[in-house]
């Protein structure tokens, strides 16, 4: 299995991520995107996708945070 491909657990997600666990279970804060791979009881995502939510998470809040800034 490549690294783009590794399954890592909600907890590791939720490491890379800074979202709680719970978020990412629900499928809340942009998530839902995420592929879920089920065995058995255990849930795994794909690496890859995870860390491309985050980046996009990163893009986003540098963009309203430029954008909210007062003139001096």
């Amino acid at each position: 299995m490549s690294y783009t491909n590794k399954r890592i657990t909600i907890k590791e997600a939720a490491e890379i991520t800074g979202l709680a666990e719970s978020t990412i279970r629900g499928r809340k804060a942009g998530t839902h995107k995420l592929t879920r791979i089920k065995h058995g009881r255990a849930v795994r995502l794909i690496r890859q996708e995870v860390e491309a939510l985050d980046a996009d998470r990163k893009r986003i809040a540098q963009r309203e945070a430029a954008t909210l800034r007062l003139p001096q």
